[in-house]
């Protein structure tokens, strides 16, 4: 439960940092009643605590279908591990593969941050093949914000 909690929360706090509006939580709980059952509850339970964000729940394969057909209805997704792989690749299909879409695993004490799946060697030119080197830089910068020459003071 503590890192259901933990990664419902850091996607609360990052819609709040950002500006975005809305979560969404996606889960198959209607199915998978035990494992899916606690996440949706968790994220219900931490949603309580931010108001000001607008929440919902919404079941893994319709939410497959509703990316395709109407993206612009969705801000920040909190997916359990496997969902979140799964809609990742869904996603990364939508705008030109897995080698083009940009991937992290951000933790207390450290980030990565790559391409979704491999490095894009199909993708070639300046500026391509590389999606996370914004990332990589917005949140080295997010991190050291105090540090003189950072990419927000230049």
């Amino acid at each position: 439960m503590e890192f259901t909690t933990r990664i419902v929360k850091y996607a609360f706090e990052y819609a709040r940092a950002n500006g975005r509006k809305k979560v969404t939580a996606v889960q198959k709980a209607n199915i998978m009643k035990h494992t899916d059952g606690l996440f949706k509850a968790v994220a219900e339970d931490v949603a309580k605590g931010y108001p000001d964000i607008a929440f919902e729940q919404i079941l893994v394969d319709n939410m497959c279908m509703q990316l395709v057909q109407k993206p612009e209805l969705y801000d920040v997704l909190v997916p359990a591990d496997l969902y979140g792989d799964i809609l990742s690749d869904l996603c990364a299909g939508l705008v030109g593969g897995l080698g083009v879409a940009p991937g992290a695993n951000i933790g207390d004490k450290g980030a990565v941050f790559e391409a979704t799946h491999g490095s894009g060697p199909q993708v070639q030119g300046p500026e391509q093949g590389q999606p996370d080197r914004a990332h990589t830089l917005r949140h080295a910068d997010a991190q050291a914000p105090w540090r003189e020459g950072s990419f927000r003071n230049t």
